[in-house]
């Protein structure tokens, strides 16, 4: 599976918002060279996550997608956290730990 620019998504889906699911998948594809695949599983990664969400215009970014990519570099805490190994290359690594 290659590995995308998670942040980078989120941000490309703000400026086309609401965007359906093959529109998205098309231009994840096009952003970044990837294979539908790595597409529809970034996709899927984010609504797992919470950072986008389904409604009957199509996907948006969550609420709290657009507080984490406001405050990008200055985040701490569980937000933080979560944000930080959502965008890495190991998003579900102790996705369901919880905190100690």
């Amino acid at each position: 599976m290659s590995h995308i620019d998670r942040r980078a998504l989120l941000g490309n889906v703000a400026r086309i918002e609401p965007v359906g699911r093959q529109e998205l998948s098309r231009r994840v594809m096009a952003w970044f060279a990837c294979p539908r695949s790595t597409a529809r599983w970034n996709i899927n990664l984010a609504l797992q996550h919470g950072y986008l969400t389904e409604t009957e215009a199509g996907y948006r970014l969550s609420p709290q997608a657009r507080a984490c990519l406001a405050h990008y570099g200055h985040l701490d805490g569980r937000d933080g956290a979560r944000f930080a190994r959502y965008c890495s290359g190991r998003p579900n690594a102790n996705y369901n730990r919880r905190p100690s």
